[in-house]
């Protein structure tokens, strides 16, 4: 039960800040021209992917230390 509530703790840290870059998006879409939409779109995807990578390689550091 232990490593089920230390599961469910690292996902939904990795995926809380997702669900508000998603708002910020459509929001952007709706209210903004094209251009900018597209902008916001790339870069927050550029920063989904680094977020992903970041907790792949660092939780592979962890669970290679220990």
């Amino acid at each position: 039960m232990n490593y089920l509530l230390q599961g469910f703790m690292l996902g939904i840290a990795y995926v809380a800040p997702i669900g508000m870059q998603n708002m910020y998006v459509i929001n952007t879409a709706v209210s903004k021209n094209k251009t900018r939409a597209y902008q916001v779109a790339l870069i927050t995807i550029f920063f989904d992917i680094s977020l992903a990578i970041a907790c792949f390689f660092g939780m592979g550091l962890i669970m290679d230390k220990f």
